[in-house]
């Protein structure tokens, strides 16, 4: 879901760094511990994984027919207030023991207003070296009509300074952006990518943290995460913080060797922002995932 990322991507680093101490905060004071599931464990649930038997995820994780049938069910009528929608996201991250990891994200995102077309006709996708790099692999304009129309990603796509951070007196070269035109993007079509981000160096040895919005400015129809990590170091903290009732299930596998998390989103109405409101990302339903031990 990295197009509903723009706008606070800049900061992820900072977060990332600020997460260990979030989470000890949160241990070690009884009023934060009331208010999220911080070191809770997930309840199982049935739901089956998309790529459990599945090596290679070039050509996308999601099955593109199934999702287009719901994208149908996606109106003006039924989501009166929405510029475009999330009809369904899934990301799946495996992560080392040393704190390196591999994200593929496959998203579909329906576009209902004008508004809307102009949010998504850039993608923007943050990275830092040395610590990650990231590549689009697919993306894909399906219209109306089931159409679907390749964008040539090499010919529209550049790579940049994350030049935002100047505002806060940091100029690092090694931040970038990918950004990514859609010329052929209109009203009513459905906006299909898949990404692969790949953490080559962990920013602290051997751990490995990261976080999720669940929630936009956009409703979320659906979206799934999953994480498979080493059964010799799994995630240590768990939580998801300004819960909204009824829109996460989740469940956990654990495996010869390893351990399988998984988290469904489902029907998460839009937020509105407010003047002055802090960050987003600080605000709505999250998840928040660390190997960091209490």
């Amino acid at each position: 879901m990295q197009c509903f990322n723009n706008n606070f991507s800049r900061l992820f680093v900072l977060y990332l760094c600020l997460t260990a101490y979030v989470f000890t905060s949160c241990q070690n004071n009884p009023a934060l511990q009331k208010k999220s599931s911080f070191g809770k464990v997930p309840k199982p649930a049935p739901e089956k994984s998309l790529v459990k038997s599945k090596k290679d995820f070039s050509t996308g994780i999601l099955n593109r027919t199934e999702v287009m049938k719901s994208a149908k069910e996606v109106t003006r009528v039924k989501y009166p207030n929405a510029d475009d929608v999330l009809v369904d996201d899934y990301i799946y991250t495996k992560y080392n023991a040393d704190g390196t990891s591999v994200t593929w994200d496959d998203t579909f995102i329906k576009v209902l207003t004008e508004k809307g077309r102009r949010d998504n006709k850039t993608l923007s996708f943050y990275y830092s070296l040395p610590y990650s790099t990231v590549e689009l692999i697919v993306l894909e304009v399906i219209k109306p009509n089931g159409k679907v129309i390749p964008v040539d990603i090499k010919s529209n796509s550049k790579v940049m300074v994350e030049n935002s951070q100047i505002r806060t007196n940091i100029y690092n070269p090694n931040n970038k952006i990918l950004k990514v035109n859609i010329p052929s993007l209109n009203i009513g079509d459905t906006l299909r990518y898949v990404s692969c981000k790949k953490t080559v160096k962990a920013r602290v040895r051997n751990t490995w943290s990261d976080y999720y919005m669940l929630e936009y400015t956009s409703p979320i129809k659906k979206m799934s995460i999953e994480i498979l990590g080493p059964a010799s170091r799994p995630l240590r903290s768990i939580g998801i913080r300004d819960r909204i009732k009824d829109t996460v299930h989740s469940y956990i596998t654990k495996e010869p060797h390893a351990v399988r998390y998984k988290w469904i989103i489902k029907d998460v109405p839009r937020m509105f922002t407010e003047p002055n409101m802090p960050p987003l990302y600080s605000v709505v339903q999250r998840l928040l995932v660390s190997t960091i031990p209490k």
